[in-house]
């Protein structure tokens, strides 16, 4: 989940730690706070050249390629994984689907979680393929079909009008109304992308 490949390494971790300790007025340390967080967000969404997206991605679309009822498609089906046919080297990846859903069965509190996690990981690549049409980046926010987003949706249990206005416009007071105004795909296309690493 927090390893990706990078030009350096297949499988690098993009885990960071943050240690807080804690003293006494005397010196005497007292406790400890650590913080896991990922550093490179930003990779969610797009990758630098020869880099990959994270590892789960790429493991979870091979693995559940049965699932027709999640529009699961190959790796390159996804834009966020920014790959071409033949490029995943699979036998590069620390694991495939089985072992890591075998993995995650040893962890007391994701049991019967995988299910949602799975949806949650395939709503962000849905996300990724959902498009904008538009002449300009400051034209109106509208999607050149419904059908990512609406699958998007769908993983998420929402509904996607709710889904598409959330991304495509956003609520301004005027006076004492709110009024809804469209976004521009420039600015819909950032709202989309917080959202994806949002929900990572």
């Amino acid at each position: 989940f927090g390893c990706a490949k990078t030009v350096w390494n297949n499988n690098s971790s993009r885990f960071g730690k943050f240690l807080t300790l804690q003293f006494s007025s005397t010196g005497k340390m007292e406790g400890a706070v650590m913080k896991t967080y990922l550093l490179e967000k930003s990779r969610i969404t797009s990758q630098l050249p020869n880099e990959q997206n994270y590892h789960v991605f790429y493991t979870i679309s091979k693995g559940l390629a049965d699932k027709k009822e999640w529009d699961v498609k190959p790796a390159e089906g996804f834009t966020y994984l920014n790959c071409t046919k033949g490029s995943v080297q699979w036998d590069q990846f620390p694991c495939d689907f089985a072992t890591l859903s075998k993995a995650m069965d040893f962890i007391p509190d994701l049991a019967g979680k995988q299910e949602q996690i799975w949806k949650v990981l395939l709503a962000v690549l849905h996300l990724g393929n959902a498009a904008f049409k538009g002449a300009t980046e400051e034209s109106d926010a509208e999607f050149v079909d419904t059908s990512s987003i609406s699958m998007a949706a769908k993983l998420l249990g929402c509904e996607p009008a709710q889904l598409t206005k959330a991304i495509s416009a956003q609520m301004i007071k005027a006076g004492l109304d709110w009024i809804s105004k469209p976004n521009t795909t420039s600015y819909a296309q950032n709202v989309k992308n917080a959202l994806s690493k949002a929900l990572y």
